[in-house]
């Protein structure tokens, strides 16, 4: 638990922007049934600002970050969810993640921002479609008609004025599985667990009071021997 509360380090401030907007999201997801792009495009801008500038907050060090992993990890989030979003996932769901990255990207040098990017992204992934194939199951339903977006079906319309559409038709049904939601609690959770696990990690660790850490370690170590 204590190692947990070091992401509240200011070095780290970024990072809790980061879950911050996903939080946002999932939050406007709920009440509006969309994420607003404009919400989302300012949020990644912000951070690209925040990215370049590198400004130390009350008086704090620097960011590790830059705008190069700021960038990289704006669009790693595609790679992850490209094939989801063939599935069904709404591009509204993609958005927040790319700007969960680009804050990220803020917080940690390049290398280390994008491997967490990455591998918080597949954890977010991995608990969305895990829930998502889970309910399915249970109800009998495809996984790329589990998600909470706009419906496409009309009571009005027939078989007949649906032919040759995406969706065959079918009445409106009561429940879908708010993908947003998932995606910001698997994202959030698997940032908090990799920020736990590199506490752990005597070797490389990505975050940078760990890396401050171990190199004290390395360097009491050698005056020792």
């Amino acid at each position: 638990m204590t190692d947990l509360l070091e992401i509240l380090r200011l070095e780290y401030w970024p990072l809790l922007v980061a879950m911050g907007v996903l939080l946002a999201a999932a939050i406007a997801h709920a009440i509006l049934g969309r994420v607003p792009s404009v919400l989302m495009l300012l949020a990644v801008a912000a951070a690209w600002a925040a990215a370049f500038a590198r400004p130390p907050l009350f008086g704090g060090q620097a960011l590790a970050g830059g705008i190069l992993g700021s960038l990289l990890c704006t669009v790693t989030p595609l790679v992850v969810f490209l094939k989801y979003w063939k599935l069904g996932l709404p591009a509204d769901c993609m958005k927040p993640q790319m700007a969960f990255g680009a804050w990220v990207g803020c917080a940690l040098a390049w290398d280390p921002a994008v491997v967490v990017t990455f591998a918080t992204s597949m954890l977010g992934f991995c608990f969305t479609l895990i829930l998502t194939i889970a309910y399915g199951r249970i109800c009998g339903r495809p996984v790329d008609d589990n998600f909470d977006f706009a419906d496409t079906y009309s009571s009005s319309s027939t078989q007949g004025d649906l032919e040759g559409e995406f969706f065959d038709y079918e009445p409106p049904r009561p429940f879908k599985i708010p993908a947003q939601l998932l995606l910001s609690v698997g994202t959030i959770t698997g940032l908090l667990f990799f920020f736990w696990l590199d506490a752990q990690n005597e070797k490389k660790p990505y975050f940078p009071h760990n890396q401050r850490r171990v190199a004290a370690q390395a360097q009491l170590r050698g005056a020792n021997g």
